[in-house]
């Protein structure tokens, strides 16, 4: 009876042991979330900064050396084509010369100023024109500019009393319902641009107001990014057409552009605290296979904000544990589906 019970005794005594022992504790599985890849279509994207303009412009001229008498329009005013906008009177009503050849005259004046062309060729130019303008031209008369397109009234470059050159625009007249984004891009991603790719454009000024565009030209040479700010950058100039946004947009905000240059269907997507690296600084993921942790080395490819593309190691079926680096290969798992989906 006595040997009995020591017998019992030591069978709790060792039976204890092993449920508190260390060897007892690895046995038990982990817990552990898992989900699979996301599956989702994805872009690689080139991201500019520029301005927005309006897709059509013109400006209005004065024919001749003129006096403005008037001005019927003001800066943001809508017009329609022929709608007036200043009342002029020539500054010489008198002079005989052809106003064409007046202006061209003023041309070569500039350029002279320029040093495009010296004295001697201004006035042997010069004395042709007074050759070839008629001998008595009819007196100029005041006359009303009118507006050359549709649109909305930019900029207003006179002022009433203001004597204004035929080589000098009045007015700018912009159309608003199409503005257009011009932007730089940089040499080096200067070959992954061209004409009808799509882009995603967001105005600074209206950060609700996500906005698609399209690729229409890019500029077939480059220049400084900034003469003024020193900077040395070789840029080109691209040109993003965008609908206008219900009318909000003017030409003049700041834009953020991002060009999709290379589009992947149904590419695997993983969250980044899915991926981990070991000790030879392989990328790897762990997986569930029959109840055990799996180390698996896989390739990424493009970076997104949130998510890794995965290009190879992985299937969709393929169920990857979150922070792979508290499991080890063959690790028993108890895992349950991630609240979120990886």
């Amino acid at each position: 009876m006595k040997g009995a019970l020591c017998v019992a005794l030591t069978v709790l005594t060792i039976g204890g042991m092993f449920l508190a022992s260390p060897y007892r504790r690895q046995a038990e599985p982990a817990q552990a979330q898992a989900a699979p890849c996301r599956q989702a279509d994805i872009y690689n994207s080139v991201t500019m900064r520029g301005k927005t303009e309006a897709l059509r412009q013109s400006r209005a001229y004065a024919p001749w050396t003129a006096t403005v008498k008037e001005i019927y329009v003001r800066q943001g005013d809508q017009v329609s084509q022929g709608d007036p906008l200043a009342l002029l009177e020539p500054a010489n009503p008198g002079r005989g010369a052809d106003w064409a050849a007046e202006r061209l005259a003023d041309q070569l004046a500039l350029q002279a100023a320029q040093g495009e062309l010296d004295p001697e060729e201004i006035n042997q130019i010069a004395q042709a024109f007074a050759a070839a303008a008629p001998p008595q031209a009819e007196p100029r008369q005041p006359m009303t500019l009118t507006a050359p397109i549709d649109g909305l009234v930019m900029e207003v470059f006179c002022g009433e009393g203001e004597t204004i050159s035929p080589l000098a625009p009045c007015a700018l007249v912009g159309d608003m319902e199409q503005i257009l984004v011009r932007a730089q891009v940089g040499e080096e991603n200067l070959r992954k641009i061209s004409p009808g790719m799509e882009a995603e454009i967001e105005i600074e000024a209206f950060p609700d107001c996500q906005l698609t565009g399209r690729v229409e030209s890019v500029a077939p040479y480059a220049q400084s990014g900034s003469i003024l700010n020193q900077d040395s950058q070789i840029v080109t100039d691209v040109l993003v057409s965008i609908e206008n946004g219900q009318g909000r947009l003017r030409p003049g905000y700041s834009a953020s552009v991002s060009v999709k240059t290379q589009r992947k269907e149904k590419a695997l997507l993983l969250p980044y605290d899915y991926v981990g690296q070991d000790q030879q600084n392989r990328e790897y993921v762990m997986t569930v296979w029959q109840g055990r942790a799996r180390k698996k080395l896989i390739a990424t490819g493009l970076e997104l904000e949130e998510l890794v593309e995965v290009q190879a190691g992985l299937t969709p079926q393929d169920m990857i544990l979150q922070n792979p680096e508290q499991f080890y290969h063959g690790q028993r798992i108890q895992w349950e589906a991630a609240d979120e989906s990886a």
